[in-house]
């Protein structure tokens, strides 16, 4: 089964989310996170409101216009992971047909933020592309630390049963950039595809590797617009 990973950092509430697209106030809500951040308790049940919130946040965001949402003086308004995400499905979606995932799994930190951040994600995605299912999924002992990070992706690839025929990309645009040397290695072992898109730009990088593990030409990819 064609499978998109994301990896997942804490953009989603670190970002200026809620401005946009109309120029609002987000001061109470930049305030509320703040609080969260400060928090010794950030059981996101707790934090209810806020979740709902930065929900409907980036939902308003990806409900503006395309030209909008398609310009990366923008993009600080959203997510990385939603920004690279979009238009990495989008354009597969218009070229690459037959690449386009049929589900996408959130990798998330073993942090509390980034449980959350990735929640906030999944909602938002499941939203965009209600056809493709979506969850997050945390990776055990995933923090600062990069405590067996080896083991444990190992353990979360193993679980979703991925062939060699399928065909796999890694959005590594966030989350921790210490895991990229350990999703390197994963994806040079089984021939798949790493994916980064700075979130300054509307351009990206595709870096795909062949089943001898050899890199394969490094593409700049053009993301999709309308």
């Amino acid at each position: 089964m064609n499978t998109l990973f994301i990896t997942v950092g804490t953009s989603a509430l670190k970002n200026d989310v809620g401005r946009a697209p109309d120029d609002r106030d987000n001061g109470a809500l930049k305030a509320e996170i703040q609080r969260y951040f400060a928090a010794p308790q950030k059981d996101e049940q707790r934090w209810g409101r806020l979740r709902s919130d930065l929900i409907d946040a980036h939902t308003r965001y990806w409900h503006a216009d395309s030209l909008f949402t398609n310009d990366p003086r923008n993009f600080l308004y959203t997510s990385a992971e939603l920004t690279s995400t979009v238009f990495l499905v989008r354009s597969l979606q218009a070229k690459e047909p037959a690449n386009v995932p049929k589900r996408s799994v959130l990798l998330s930190s073993d942090t509390p933020e980034g449980w959350l951040a990735a929640g906030i994600n999944e909602f938002v995605l499941r939203e965009l592309f209600p056809e493709i299912p979506v969850e997050r999924r945390k990776v055990s002992g995933l923090d600062v630390r990069f405590s067996n990070t080896q083991a444990a992706l190992k353990t979360v690839f193993d679980e979703y049963g991925i062939q060699d025929r399928d065909h796999v990309i890694i959005n590594i645009t966030g989350g921790f950039k210490g895991t990229i040397p350990f999703l390197s290695y994963f994806a040079r072992a089984h021939a798949w595809e790493l994916y980064f898109q700075h979130e300054s730009q509307d351009s990206a990088v595709l870096l795909p590797f062949e089943k001898n593990g050899e890199p394969g030409e490094v593409k700049e990819y053009e993301p999709w617009k309308d």
